[in-house]
């Protein structure tokens, strides 16, 4: 059985990706995914850039619709849940999390290598 190529997780001009959806949609089939999803940045309690705005949401979702494409988004974990309602998450196809911030630390912009992760992890430690 041979398996079809998969990634769920593209971003879009939506939030940080350089794209717009149909050409996000024409590069995957070009490169040959059989499975794909376009899962921007996004968040119901925070403006901050790179997410995509609260009002651009379901036109987002409109155009992930109707281009045929698994319908995402990839949130913020926060330490209370995630930053999106229970309501707007049924309007996906899938939701990924994703850890940006944990106790002040932003992994979201700094590229320093961790060079010891098991001491990266007590620090962080909740």
């Amino acid at each position: 059985m041979k398996l079809d190529s998969v990634d769920l997780h593209i971003h879009t001009c939506f939030s940080d990706g350089t794209c717009s959806v149909g050409e996000v949609v024409d590069t995957s089939r070009a490169k040959g995914l059989g499975t794909f999803a376009i899962t921007d940045h996004y968040s119901e309690f925070s403006d901050l850039p790179p997410r995509m705005p609260k009002e651009q949401f379901v036109s987002y979702l409109s155009a992930l619709d109707h281009a045929g494409v698994i319908k995402g988004v990839e949130v913020d974990v926060l330490t209370d849940g995630v930053s999106i309602t229970a309501q707007s998450t049924k309007l996906c196809d899938l939701v990924l999390g994703g850890l940006h911030m944990l106790q002040g630390i932003i992994f979201w912009s700094d590229y320093r290598p961790i060079l010891n992760p098991a001491s990266f992890v007590e620090n962080v430690r909740v």
